[in-house]
């Protein structure tokens, strides 16, 4: 009987090396919309999170503790202050609006507790922040998705931009200008909407930016606005479509869902996932990356059907690649203490639906990249889609 009892705690510290040490569970609260008008962000992520759970063979290692911030910084930041001392959380995992996360973000640094934000595209580790050590983003961040803009227009044989904005999408424009500067892509003018414009005054101020051939426009408006933009850009022409990029997650399948028919075909946009993708990368260096993202595309098909694009769970990507960073640090680290966690994170790599992933030690951020394509009708729904031939922008060389 003991022989036996030998061998069988033999197998159980085979499966579960973690435990057999005696070690702690990870316990990670999650803060996620989970009711309100941004609920999907929250189910999808949450789906990511346990999909990544199954797939790592960890669901006896991590013990998540789920959390509704509703639609309120607010009650986000009370949550966040709740998870360390009532919920003896080790971490956050946040899948939230900017305005949230930069609430959680501000309880974090003060009380040096680790957060890793998922969704999220302010940037949270620069800025005021920068000095935050314990602040972590595997989110694809605005900043990223302009300078892959400016790299893209020059794929797409473009010598000069026209830049439009709304007063509080500066950070985009900044970047933008600042990668344009680097790869030689000329700036012309940079006009700026006054708050609340209607879609007439977006409309006339496009098409006077549209001059000639070879200009693109680059558009950057906040979510708040997206509405009155499709209704101005559905106003153009097909040519000045077409040469109209917009930035800042206008061609992610929440924000075509929340259009629906109203969304302006033809433009090109961005988005930090794309179901349909079967093209190629901006760098010939990505090939793990194809690969990777149909296997997952397939297997999240397999257990949540849908028939269109804007029926695809928008952020369950990012719940997955957040859950495995926290993961991948917890296994190098076999502890839950937060610092502990939070230096085995800098530099940590894990095997993505974007291929391999590394979490910039300097930056606290992975290098993650964003799809940009041509926005399309589906005639079978009538909704709009990405195009497939859409490029993988990784981040810049």
């Amino acid at each position: 009987m003991n022989r036996v009892w030998f061998v069988g705690m033999i197998v159980l510290g085979f499966l579960y090396p973690h435990h057999a040490q005696g070690q702690a569970s990870l316990r990670i609260c999650v803060l996620t919309p989970l009711s309100g008008p941004f609920a999907v962000i929250g189910q999808s992520f949450r789906t990511g999170i346990e999909r990544s759970l199954t797939q790592e063979r960890a669901a006896k290692e991590v013990t998540i503790v789920p959390h509704d911030v509703q639609a309120d910084p607010g009650i986000a930041a009370q949550l966040a202050e709740r998870s360390r001392e009532r919920d003896n959380c080790s971490a956050i995992a946040g899948g939230l609006t900017s305005a949230q996360a930069l609430a959680v973000a501000d309880v974090a640094r003060r009380a040096k507790f680790l957060y890793l934000e998922g969704v999220a595209g302010v940037p949270l580790t620069t800025g005021p922040l920068r000095d935050a050590s314990s602040l972590f983003q595997t989110a694809v961040t605005l900043d990223s998705e302009a300078r892959a803009a400016a790299r893209f227009l020059t794929i797409q044989k473009v010598k000069q931009v026209e830049l439009l904005s709304d007063p509080d999408s500066q950070l985009l424009i900044s970047e933008f200008v600042s990668e344009a500067e680097t790869i030689k892509l000329a700036i012309g003018e940079r006009a700026i909407v006054p708050p609340g414009s209607t879609a007439d005054t977006l409309a006339e101020r496009l098409q006077s930016l549209f001059k000639a051939r070879g200009v693109a426009v680059v558009v950057a408006v906040t979510p708040g606005g997206f509405e009155t933009l499709a209704n101005a850009l559905a106003r153009q022409q097909e040519q000045v479509r077409r040469r109209t990029l917009v930035i800042g997650g206008f061609g992610s399948p929440f924000t075509v869902s929340r259009l629906g028919r109203n969304y302006p075909f033809g433009i090109w946009a961005m988005s930090s996932d794309h179901s349909d993708w079967d093209n190629g990368c901006e760098r010939s260096n990505c090939e793990d990356t194809l690969p990777a993202h149909q296997t997952f595309v397939k297997d999240l098909r397999a257990v949540q059907p849908y028939k269109r694009y804007a029926d695809y769970p928008p952020f369950v990507i990012d719940g997955h690649i957040a859950m495995q960073f926290l993961i991948a640090a917890y296994r190098k680290s076999k502890s839950v203490d937060p610092a502990i966690l939070a230096e085995a994170l800098r530099g940590a790599s894990i095997n993505s639906p974007l291929g391999r992933l590394t979490m910039n030690p300097l930056t606290r951020r992975t290098d993650r990249g964003v799809f940009v394509g041509r926005m399309v009708l589906e005639p079978e729904t009538s909704f709009a889609r990405m195009d497939r031939n859409a490029l993988y922008m990784t981040p810049r060389p």
